[in-house]
């Protein structure tokens, strides 16, 4: 929702070129004026042999409208002696096929596709993660009852269900990784022991979105006045009134 549109991500990508070359950033620089300092950055990179790698997430929703986005990126890099990249994350499988003829033109079709993991290889890596090796350092007999202990749990419906909740919101390596952080914080530390419900109170820990809670009730217009308050503070306005949030939305809205 923060980029959704154009002129917003093309905003964004000037903010991190300006931070990764410690330049300063004008957050009131234009559309075209930061299109203009993309090209004048890949040019400057390319004459320095760096490459820039640009990651688009939600690939499909930069291959709806005029997609002024990614024609200026690929022009560019076509035109001029750079090294870059732009990489475009999506879930649909269709995402090349939303492009324009004058885009797709310079996009070269290359795609790498990642199939979920399933919950057979969550497990294993959680398994993998979490048993205690014999030579450890640790007592023999701590060694073997501790890992008897999670034995038992990996077979347990309840964590079973915790993996599948798990997986539903967020399958990547990463999340299970910060999932076993908290699991292994709530750890007994008495008997030293991950009982069940470490990972039941990590699960809730990781679901639970005070922000989002919020959220859940608005309607698309006050999600919207949202996204136009937070633009107006990108503009450094801490405060705002009904005729600038208006200005804001009739942006939105073309």
């Amino acid at each position: 929702m923060l980029h959704s549109d154009d002129n917003c991500a093309m905003k964004e990508i000037a903010r991190q070129l300006c931070l990764e070359h410690q330049l300063s950033f004008s957050k009131m620089a234009s559309s075209d004026d930061n299109t203009e300092f993309m090209i004048d950055m890949l040019r400057e990179c390319g004459l320095a042999h760096k490459t820039i790698l640009f990651v688009l997430e939600e690939f499909d929703l930069f291959a709806q409208g005029k997609q002024r986005l990614l024609y200026s990126l690929l022009d560019a890099m076509q035109s001029l002696t750079s090294q870059a990249v732009v990489i475009g994350v999506s879930c649909r499988l269709d995402a090349d096929q939303l492009l324009e003829k004058r885009v797709r033109s310079r996009f070269s079709h290359r795609k790498l596709l990642f199939i979920s993991p399933s919950l057979d290889d969550i497990q294993r890596l959680v398994e993998h993660l979490l048993i205690l090796a014999k030579d450890s350092g640790l007592p023999e007999k701590y060694i073997t009852d501790y890992n008897s202990r999670l034995t038992s749990i990996f077979s347990d419906k309840k964590f079973k269900g915790c993996l599948n909740s798990l997986m539903d919101a967020d399958a990547t390596t990463s999340n299970i990784l910060r999932f076993l952080f908290r699991a292994v914080s709530y750890m007994d530390m008495e008997s030293g022991f991950l009982p069940i419900e470490s990972f039941l109170k990590a699960l809730s820990s990781m679901q639970r979105q005070p922000k989002m809670d919020s959220l859940q009730d608005l309607s698309i217009l006050e999600l919207y006045i949202l996204v136009c308050m937070h633009r107006l503070e990108d503009k450094e306005q801490s405060s705002y009134n009904f005729t600038s949030i208006m200005k804001g939305l009739r942006a939105s809205f073309g």
